[in-house]
């Protein structure tokens, strides 16, 4: 099962540890201040971001993004096993 990757603030010199640990088949979700490094991330499959900070911030979102609700981030949490806060 995949294991979600909750990413809220930049995390700049953690970004290439956290990539190496990140399953093809794992979700990310960007919140908070984390929206901002959205190009960072782009190159994962299965990345999310939280639409209400995403607009709070007027991050720029890479094609490919899928915009969520807070609703669907908690059925994504409930949806995997493992979360992992970063």
């Amino acid at each position: 099962m995949a294991t979600l990757h909750i990413f809220s603030s930049l995390l700049e010199q953690a970004l290439p540890s956290a990539s190496a640990l990140i399953a093809k088949d794992d979700i990310v979700v960007l919140t908070q201040d984390a929206c901002y490094a959205a190009a960072q991330f782009a190159h994962l499959p299965n990345l999310h971001i939280l639409a209400d900070c995403a607009t709070a911030r007027g991050a720029l979102l890479p094609e490919g993004v899928k915009v969520i609700s807070d609703t669907e981030f908690v059925e994504l949490t409930l949806l995997c096993q493992t979360n992992i806060s970063w």
